[in-house]
């Protein structure tokens, strides 16, 4: 988690924690140097296919006077998924809550419509809710119903990074929601334009480093968050696009040394290996294996999920001699 989304999260708890304030309304927030998010459809960059489609349900919302159709947004982590649920919310001008879907109970869900007030709620990591919790929101969404009484009218974002899962093992729950949003892959001049565009709102009395932004762009793995903050660590700190690289253990086009390390693994040991072993030997948990290093892996191609396992592509044999010839090795 980013410094910028820990103090996100410190002030949605200072907000709901209490119960003592109303819901978060976004369209009355200014952006601040330390809290820059895009706020309209003009300044999320790229997505266009996922803006179009929103921007003419928003237009329809309007004039029916109707509620915003539930709506699922899924792709990679760190892509904008929750940033693209704020601007829905700023362009209907309805309250916003934000809410976790891990270990969430029905009783709390049904407490933010309350408060949301006819809004949104956007629950992240829909495909982690509880089954339970799942299968007793079908009536809730579908029928704003609960145990045989009304409940007020919401909207419903879910949020994921595994909407096979949900398709899979909660195929009621992903057919009530009216429009699936998926976000497309960014390219290496969006992840330029949204660099550039964070820096001059966020540093507004700092030069343009171009060239360092170019290359942050280039090793970003054409994922907005992991952009950012390697922005933000490249000015905070002061240091040179090098150091930079070298303190957060980048070698090329995005590939780091733990990538390196699952390579060579996966080489040596010559055949299909298991997603236990895999995090064993990089001594990290699974979760984070599953999320940071392995779907930029796939994605280009360097190692394949089968049955057995993972393996290494001759793509990834080429990929490996190339970063072991930038490390010196």
């Amino acid at each position: 988690m980013s410094f910028f989304d820990s103090i996100d999260n410190l002030i949605m708890y200072m907000i709901y924690g209490k119960g003592e304030l109303p819901p978060l309304d976004i369209t009355q927030i200014t952006p601040s140097p330390l809290l820059y998010r895009p706020l309209s459809f003009d300044d999320y960059i790229g997505q266009d296919k996922a803006k179009a489609i929103i921007s003419s349900f928003i237009a329809g919302s309007k004039r029916y006077d109707k509620i915003f159709p539930h709506t699922m947004i899924y792709g990679n982590a760190g892509c904008g998924k929750t940033t693209l649920a704020r601007i829905i919310a700023g362009e209907l001008q309805v309250p916003f809550i934000e809410l976790l879907a891990t270990d969430m109970a029905i009783e709390e869900f049904l407490s933010h419509i309350q408060e949301v007030n006819g809004g949104i709620i956007f629950l992240d990591e829909s495909h982690r809710m509880k089954r339970e919790t799942v299968e007793q929101l079908h009536s809730v969404m579908e029928d704003f119903m609960w145990n045989g009484q009304y409940i007020p009218h919401f909207t419903l974002i879910g949020a994921t990074t595994e909407i096979g899962e949900i398709i899979k093992n909660r195929k009621p729950f992903y057919d009530r929601f009216k429009i699936i949003i998926e976000l497309e892959d960014y390219t290496t001049q969006n992840m330029l334009q949204i660099i550039k565009k964070y820096v001059i709102e966020s540093y507004k009395n700092e030069p343009l480093r171009i060239k360092a932004l170019k290359l942050i762009a280039e090793n970003s793995r054409l994922t907005p968050r992991k952009s950012i903050r390697l922005a933000d660590y490249l000015y905070y700190s002061g240091k040179s696009i090098i150091q930079v690289f070298q303190d957060n253990q980048i070698i090329d086009k995005g590939y780091t040394t733990k990538d390196l390390k699952v390579l060579e693994y996966l080489q040596k040991s010559g055949k299909a290996v298991g997603l236990d072993t895999l995090s064993l030997y990089l001594d990290i948990p699974q979760v984070t294996y599953n999320y940071d290093i392995e779907p930029y892996l796939v994605k280009t191609g360097l190692i394949q999920r089968t049955a057995k396992g993972r393996i290494i592509t001759q793509c990834g044999i080429n990929e490996l001699n190339n970063l072991k010839l930038k490390m010196g090795i």
